[in-house]
């Protein structure tokens, strides 16, 4: 389906926000609600980037971890 649904919710402090793909196949960005709303938009803006850029499929294909994926964003 490839939908994107947003959500605000209690988490860590030193969780900014993640993405999850779903079974339908939607993206589900989730990001802290304890942010302030400019680190809300950066947080959202940088999960979207995650999915423009596909690196969810990467993820969900060749099982890596948030780190590597964080730094292939990095290097590019």
């Amino acid at each position: 389906m490839e939908e994107i649904y947003i959500r605000t919710l209690s988490l860590p402090a030193r969780i900014k926000g993640f993405t999850s793909l779903d079974a339908d196949g939607d993206y589900n960005i989730f990001i802290n609600e304890s942010l302030s709303q400019e680190a809300k938009e950066r947080t959202l803006k940088h999960e979207i980037q995650h999915i423009s850029e596909k690196h969810l499929e990467y993820f969900y294909r060749e099982c890596a971890d948030a780190d590597q994926i964080e730094k292939a964003e990095h290097e590019i």
